[in-house]
């Protein structure tokens, strides 16, 4: 029985040695959650950035992107 469904664990994947290997299915779903995901108030930037993250969840963030967000936080 999964007891955490919700958590993503479905989504990853297993090593020979049978530790836990994190997806981009994994990382998608980990962007998508609440304290990640854009809000009314995020800026363009923040929503291409996000949006970027989920189209390719490995993907190196530029320094130039992090500023390019009107909100530090």
């Amino acid at each position: 029985m999964d007891f955490w469904q919700h958590c993503g664990y479905h989504l990853l994947d297993r090593a020979a040695d049978g530790h836990l290997l994190v997806t981009d299915d994994y990382l998608r779903l980990y962007y998508a959650r609440p304290e990640l995901a854009p809000v009314a108030e995020s800026c363009a930037a923040e929503r291409r950035l996000h949006e970027s993250l989920l189209e390719a969840p490995r993907r190196a963030v530029v320094e130039g992107e992090i500023t390019s967000v009107s909100d530090p936080d």
